[in-house]
């Protein structure tokens, strides 16, 4: 086993939330595809060039709550770094 296989073997597997419902995929509300088999893929759903599937209203609410929460912890996390960032600057001043 050589280095780069070396490091490959402990990364994990990335996962990133549904690009339709907005959950992880062990909660994911979208069904699969019927054309492609996929689950939660943006290109099915597209208007034109998609596989014919469409949002229900279970899926858009659960996006926009997902991306809620998401905004929520991004301006607390920006609240932190600043907050840290001031005092910071005010020990260098004082």
């Amino acid at each position: 086993m050589n280095l780069i296989e070396f490091y490959r073997s402990f990364t994990l597997p990335l996962t990133m939330p549904c690009e339709v419902c907005g959950r992880w995929e062990e909660r994911c509300l979208c069904p699969k595809c019927a054309i492609c088999g996929e689950r939660g893929r943006q290109t099915c759903y597209d208007v034109e060039d998609g596989h014919g599937l469409m949002r229900s209203t279970e899926q858009v609410e659960s996006m926009r709550v997902e991306l809620d929460k998401w905004e929520a912890i991004t301006q607390a996390e920006a609240e932190y770094w600043m907050a840290r960032d001031r005092e910071e600057i005010e020990e260098v001043l004082l």
